[in-house]
Formats: C-alpha cells, sequence, structure tokens
C-alpha cells in the first residue's frame, strides 16, 4: 500500500488526515492514490506476488513476496476495497474523479500477470465544488 500510513495498514482516519493536509498545502493540484488492487490478490508480477489463492475480503490480511535484486522477503500486506478509499478521500473536501485500474499498453511484453491483470488501483481526487 502506498499512501495511507507508515505501517502499511490502511485507517480512513489517517487517509482523512492526510487529505486534509494535501488541500491546506496543494488543494487546486490533483491528489492520486495508489494501491493494491483487488484482482491482484493471488496473482505474481515482477517484484511480488501474492501467493494466497482466491478471493480475499476488504480488511483481511495475506502474505506478500517481494523480489528484489538481493532475494525474496515476505511482508503481511491488507486488502482494501474500492469503496474503503473512495468513503475516506470523500470523507473530507475532495471528490474522487477518475478512478483507474492501469494496464501495461502491450500486454505481448509480459510473460506473467501483469499481461491480463490490473494490479493497481489508482484512485484521483479535486477539492469540491
Amino acid at each position: 500500500m502506498v499512501c495511507p500510513g507508515h505501517d502499511g495498514y490502511f485507517d480512513g482516519g489517517r487517509l482523512r488526515e492526510l487529505c486534509d493536509a494535501y488541500l491546506a498545502r496543494r488543494g487546486s493540484a490533483p491528489f492520486v492514490l495508489e494501491s493494491s488492487s483487488l484482482t491482484a490478490f493471488g496473482h505474481t508480477f515482477r517484484s511480488y506476488s501474492y501467493p494466497q489463492p482466491g478471493l480475499l475480503y476488504s480488511g483481511e490480511t495475506t502474505p506478500c513476496i517481494v523480489t528484489t535484486a538481493g532475494g525474496q522477503f515476505v511482508i503481511e500486506d491488507t486488502c482494501w476495497a474500492e469503496d474503503d478509499y473512495v468513503t475516506a478521500v470523500e470523507q473530507t473536501d475532495l471528490a474522487v474523479t477518475p478512478i483507474d485500474y492501469p494496464r501495461p499498453c502491450d500486454p505481448s511484453a509480459w510473460s506473467i500477470d501483469e499481461a491480463s491483470i490490473p494490479q493497481y488501483i489508482v484512485i484521483e481526487a479535486r477539492k469540491a465544488g
């Protein structure tokens, strides 16, 4: 998880605090949040994988195997749904604009799940009104 908390745990209150701080400093620019997509869980990507098969529920934890040049290590990640993020962001003075699940421009260049599974959710929000 990229944005919400230093410990990787989503906390709607912390995300709202982050949104408020953003509004105080850069209120006219877009606020962009990137995190693992619900569809990423149970799949293998170039630099990480979620070995636990099957659908996860919002708030459920799962191991994530991170692959680096120096080897692999395991972290615990938490699965959060799109609605969790949108609700937390919209409780501030931000309005969610586009939500995207980006995919590679050339899927044939990928031999693993990046070709068919969106690994990230990207949420853009702007000051409401």
